[in-house]
């Protein structure tokens, strides 16, 4: 143990406190201020949007508040905000936040809700949704940069349940983001932000999730793989962290993307998304049964 981490233990057990200072926007999205976003108007009642987000280590993290860009016109709505925990598939693990708020549309400003007062602490991946008590706008918002992380945006589409929301043919990731702050230990040193672009790669001390030493990717926390020089790191969030047309693999390791059969229907307007998941299930009877 270095003489800084000795010293720092030895303060919190005199004061009685845990050092921790860390404070992160954990976040899939690439949007600033000023840029285009599209606002998902075919959302009828009922149905609900999420987003898998990942805390850059190991540690408790407590949620200090969601935002998200909710707009396409001004009026108030109430919509219903969900914890989740994380799954292995497109459901969404355990409840362990539900509370209904009122929201006013803005098309250039985050809405906010506070979550400091609920006390929910998470130790890994977990999800955030949106469900909608009204049909159309205002609504979630999509960034327009041109790229969607596929296994961390979700719909849950009447009549068809939870599915990546790049299988129904959307493109960008839902404006959905949570500060969180770290609870117990000293704050890592070089952490960098979880925001999209954190990670370089090749740069151990920007993209690193932990110090450990490793063997093998499962010696990892989840979203990082054991580098080279048998330390955990990761090169990449989401998609846009990469160049050219690499995409960001589930170690977080920039890689060829798989082709996709997902095709480019415009869900931009008024159409119903639960009708598009209808299609989309359709095709796949199709060729189940000429493959029969």
């Amino acid at each position: 143990m270095s003489a800084r981490i000795t010293t720092l233990v030895a303060l919190a057990a005199i004061l009685g406190t845990v050092v921790t200072t860390n404070a992160e926007t954990l976040q899939n999205d690439g949007f600033q201020d000023g840029m285009a976003a599209g606002f998902q108007a075919g959302f009828v009642v009922g149905e609900k949007v999420a987003v898998k987000l990942s805390p850059p280590s190991g540690n408790p993290w407590q949620l200090d508040n969601v935002q998200f860009l909710f707009g396409g016109a001004t009026s108030t709505q109430t919509v219903t905000l969900n914890i989740y925990a994380d799954s292995a598939d497109a459901n969404p693990g355990a409840v362990l936040f539900t509370a209904d708020y009122q929201v006013t549309g803005a098309d250039n400003a985050l809405s906010e809700i506070s979550l400091a007062a609920e006390n929910i602490v998470v130790t890994g991946d977990f999800r955030v949704g949106i469900a909608f008590q009204h049909a159309g706008l205002p609504s979630i918002a999509r960034d327009d940069d041109g790229s969607i992380a596929g296994t961390r945006n979700f719909i849950e589409a009447d009549g068809v349940g939870w599915i990546q929301s790049n299988l129904l043919g959307l493109v960008g990731d839902w404006v959905i983001r949570v500060n969180a702050t770290e609870q117990g230990g000293a704050p890592a040193a070089d952490a960098g932000p979880s925001s999209p672009d954190a990670g370089v790669p090749g740069d151990h001390d920007a993209g690193a999730t932990t110090d450990d030493t490793c063997e093998l990717n499962s010696d990892c926390t989840n979203g990082s793989y054991c580098g080279d020089d048998s330390l955990c790191t990761f090169d990449c969030r989401v998609d846009i962290d990469c160049s050219g047309d690499l995409a960001c693999d589930e170690v977080g390791r920039c890689v060829e993307p798989k082709s996709s059969d997902s095709g480019g229907c415009n869900t931009s307007g008024g159409t119903p998304l639960g009708m598009l998941a209808g299609i989309f299930m359709m095709l796949l009877l199709v060729r189940r049964r000429r493959q029969a």
